[in-house]
C-alpha cells in the first residue's frame, strides 16, 4: 500500500507541475535558434524531465523534424537512456537503509517485482507520460540488477524514440507531434494493463 501511495503521489505531483507550467520549456523556435547545440540542449531537457514536467515525446518529434528520423531517433535514445540511468542511479545510491525506511515491509515485494517483471515495466514505461521517471526511481530503490535494467531501458527507448522521430517527419506542424504524443500512449496503457492483469509477463 505504501509503495502504491508513493507511486501515485509521484505521478500526481508531476501532473500538477505539468498543468501549472505546461510545456514552457519546449519551444521549437528557441531550440532551432541554438543551431548545432540544439541536440545537446534537447538531451539536457530530457534529463531534466526527472524533476521537471518536460514532454519528452514532443522533444523527440521536434528532433525528428530538425535532424530527420534516424539522427532524431538517436538523439532521443541518448536523452531517454541517460535520463533513465541517472534516475535509477540517484535512487539506488540512497542505499538499502533508506529504501527500507521509505517502503518498509513492502521493499521485498518491490524487489521481487522488479526482479521478475521489472524489465517489462521499464521498457513499457518509456512510451508513457510521467511513468518513466517513477518506474526508474522505483527500480533503483528496489535495486533491480543494473545490467538487466539497462537492457530493458534500451528495449523501451530505442523503438519509442525512433517511432516518434519518424512520425514527426509527416508534418512540420507542432500540432501533429503533440497529438501523436497524447494519442499513441493510450493503446499501450491498455495493453500493459491487460498483460499485468493476466500475468502474462
Amino acid at each position: 500500500m505504501r509503495t502504491t501511495l508513493y507511486f501515485v503521489g509521484f505521478i500526481v505531483f508531476g501532473l500538477i507541475l505539468f498543468f501549472v507550467f505546461g510545456d514552457l520549456a519546449v519551444d521549437r523556435a528557441w531550440l532551432n535558434s541554438l543551431g548545432a547545440w540544439s541536440w545537446i540542449v534537447a538531451v539536457g531537457l530530457m534529463i531534466a524531465d526527472i524533476l521537471l514536467p518536460i514532454p519528452n515525446t514532443l522533444i523527440i518529434t521536434l528532433m525528428g523534424q530538425s535532424y530527420g528520423p534516424f539522427v532524431g531517433g538517436l538523439i532521443g535514445t541518448l536523452g531517454s537512456f541517460s535520463a533513465g540511468v541517472i534516475a535509477y542511479g540517484m535512487t539506488r545510491m540512497l542505499g538499502r537503509r533508506f529504501a527500507n525506511w521509505l517502503l518498509g515491509d513492502e521493499l521485498k515485494s518491490a524487489e521481487k517485482f522488479f526482479y521478475q517483471s521489472g524489465s517489462f515495466a521499464v521498457a513499457c514505461s518509456r512510451w508513457l507520460p510521467l511513468l518513466p521517471e517513477a518506474i526508474s526511481c522505483m527500480a533503483g530503490l528496489a535495486r533491480m540488477p543494473f545490467g538487466k535494467y539497462c537492457v530493458a531501458l534500451l528495449c523501451g527507448s530505442v523503438p519509442m524514440c525512433f517511432a516518434y522521430a519518424a512520425l514527426a517527419t509527416m508534418s512540420d506542424s507542432e500540432i501533429i507531434p503533440l497529438v501523436i504524443s497524447v494519442i499513441l500512449p493510450i493503446p499501450i496503457w491498455w495493453i500493459a494493463g491487460w498483460l499485468l492483469h493476466s500475468r502474462r509477463i
